[in-house]
């Protein structure tokens, strides 16, 4: 699975010549474009109005809503209990909560993902109390042919999953509690894209108040 690390320094990398330019700058109301001067890769733009922002570009268009003023909604201070410090602080289960609309082909900000569903899956082997060895390592050889296989389809998994039984008395029958979704890496990727905009607004107000403050 790609780590939100990874994600964030991919992101980073990506948009590090990137030129803000602030089209709409009034109160709650801002249109604010995202772009490499020679190339339209990876662009984005995020518009908000009262109680809502909306970022669209490259990696889809998401909807948010909760506060007056979003910018305020997506800042994370020092004192949260999610600050990164050592790097941009995001906070992709309670930001999915306030999900008003996803990208086209999205029902939500998570999806299947096979690589935790194996995960998923060898934790309930691993915490099963085997009478033998020869037993673990047969019953691990049936799931690999009978469930493993079919990891890359979340309807086939799911099934061939909660059908799973073995000899040793090991199942899966209950396995359809277990969530193997894990956030959509455009997801991510674009609360990362908002974060950082807005530092680059928040520090564009900033130096211009500073110019203000000259005169």
């Amino acid at each position: 699975m790609t780590t939100l690390k990874q994600i964030e320094i991919g992101f980073l990398e990506k948009t590090k010549d990137f030129i803000m330019k602030i089209e709409y700058d009034f109160g709650f109301n801002r249109h604010i474009r995202f772009r490499h001067p020679s190339s339209s890769f990876y662009w984005f733009d995020i518009i908000t109005w009262d109680g809502s922002l909306v970022i669209n570009g490259e990696y889809g268009t998401w909807v948010f809503s909760r506060l007056p003023d979003m910018f305020c909604f997506f800042r994370i201070d020092p004192g949260d209990f999610n600050y990164n410090r050592e790097g941009m602080s995001i906070n992709p289960d309670y930001w999915a909560e306030k999900l008003k609309a996803c990208d086209r082909g999205s029902s939500s900000a998570t999806e299947f993902s096979h690589k935790l569903f194996e995960q998923n899956i060898k934790k309930e082997f691993d915490e099963y109390e085997f009478e033998t060895e020869d037993l673990a390592v047969d019953c691990w050889k049936e799931i690999e042919e009978e469930v493993l296989c079919y990891s890359d389809n979340q309807h086939e998994a799911m099934t061939a999953a909660n059908n799973f039984s073995h000899k040793s008395g090991f199942n899966l029958e209950n396995f359809w509690e277990v969530d193997s979704h894990d956030f959509r890496i455009e997801y991510i990727w674009c609360l990362y894209a908002i974060v950082w905009g807005i530092q680059q607004y928040d520090e564009f107000k900033s130096a211009e108040k500073e110019i203000f403050r000259g005169y």
